[in-house]
């Protein structure tokens, strides 16, 4: 559905060229941080190839400055690569014409969507989208209480509130039904739980969870939280530096906890634990995931303590 094909992407296009050329750039004789580019890279992405299928759930990871945010800008066209395409639906979205069509499908939720909502009401601010769309105006009300509904939120109650009046919860989801009122049959999300409290982040990534098993709506989720990555998602992009990783299966990507932890990167918390009871001489045989939930840790345990292991 989404497929990146060999992108390259710069900032400064200038520096890029020069890099491109093999003349000195800029931050040529620097040491890149550990991790992310450094400030002065020409590249934020270098030579990105993998594909997001329809339905899938994608997990999307890498320490502050690897390219994250400025992958998943790609997959709608607001961001054009240096070098490379990007393919929606078989269609190269680099012409402006393409890249508004690819928009009506590919939602991107920015991290702190709130920070976005602007309009005197709840109903005005969901409704923008959908009308710069061309949506009808006689199925407004229908398009906005559908995506309230879709994020747990009352029409009647809301639709006349000032959306600064509401909590910060209620003003994300607010801001994610904007989004979903355009219909997308991908959603893209930026830390959608950032800053949220715990029982409102749950509640987030729930809602996540949901609208991708009852809507069987491909989802891109970007998260600091290996955790979160490894319950939810079907596969996991890893980016280190600008460039690829690991791609495939939470199992596969956290196999090597080493490697990750090289480039600032954890492994899921049951399977860090699993991982420090072995290099104690604890024999764990490993789940058929291939991969420790809490749930499977605690089951293991509990069987290897009643066994004498």
């Amino acid at each position: 559905m989404i497929e990146f094909k060999n992108v390259w992407y710069s900032y400064d296009s200038h520096e890029a060229n020069k890099a491109e050329g093999g003349k000195e750039t800029k931050g040529a004789s620097k040491t890149q941080a550990d991790w992310g580019n450094a400030p002065d890279s020409p590249w934020a992405l270098e030579d990105i190839s993998f594909a997001v299928q329809k339905g899938e759930f994608i997990g999307i990871a890498g320490h502050t400055g690897s390219g994250k945010s400025t992958l998943v800008q790609h997959m709608n066209g607001l961001l054009v690569p240096t070098r490379g395409q990007v393919l929606v639906d078989g269609v190269d979205i680099a012409n402006r014409q393409a890249a508004a069509d690819a928009r009506r499908h590919v939602g991107l939720v920015f991290q702190y969507p709130e920070h976005q909502l602007f309009a005197a009401s709840v109903y005005e601010d969901v409704a923008f989208g959908p009308r710069n769309m061309g949506m009808p105006e006689n199925e407004m009300d229908s398009i906005v209480r559908e995506a309230l509904e879709l994020v747990d939120l009352d029409f009647e109650a809301l639709r006349d509130v000032s959306p600064f009046e509401l909590s910060g919860g209620q003003q994300r989801r607010v801001a994610l039904a904007g989004v979903l009122a355009m219909r997308p049959s991908t959603l893209i999300l930026d830390e959608p739980a950032a800053g949220l409290d715990p029982a409102a982040r749950r509640e987030l990534l729930a809602l996540v969870r949901r609208l991708h098993t009852e809507l069987n709506a491909t989802i891109v989720l970007i998260s600091h939280n290996m955790d979160d990555l490894a319950q939810l998602c079907d596969r996991i992009l890893v980016l280190n530096k600008g460039r690829v990783h690991a791609f495939g299966e939470p199992a596969r990507v956290f196999m090597d906890s080493a490697a990750m932890k090289n480039i600032g990167l954890g492994v899921p918390s049951a399977q860090r634990l699993a991982n420090l009871l072995k290099e104690q001489g604890l024999f764990l045989p490993v789940p058929s995931s291939g991969l420790f939930t809490p749930e499977s840790l605690v089951e293991t345990l509990v069987k290897a303590y009643k066994e004498g292991i």
